[in-house]
């Protein structure tokens, strides 16, 4: 397996959780769903990612070097970070 791009993976997943939030966001307000179908699905896509970004925010990048997650980064190399 190759290098993991943590912050990547990050941006990716936040990015899907939060469609499927605005998707059943807008279900509810159209009355398709109703208030328990919705909050349990919403803490569902929240409760998944409270405890990823609870690590993430005492360990950025997965306690890894960025230049060893992202190696395409000139930057990160040029920086040795």
């Amino acid at each position: 397996m190759g290098n993991r791009d943590f912050i990547q993976e990050t941006i990716n997943s936040l990015s899907k959780s939060s469609k499927e939030i605005d998707k059943i966001w807008k279900q509810f307000q159209k009355g398709k769903i109703n208030k328990e179908e919705f909050e349990s699905q919403y803490r569902h896509i929240l409760g998944g990612w409270l405890s990823e970004i609870k690590h993430e925010e005492y360990h950025p990048n997965n306690g890894c070097k960025y230049n060893q997650t992202c190696p395409t980064s000139k930057y990160f190399k040029e920086q040795k970070i």
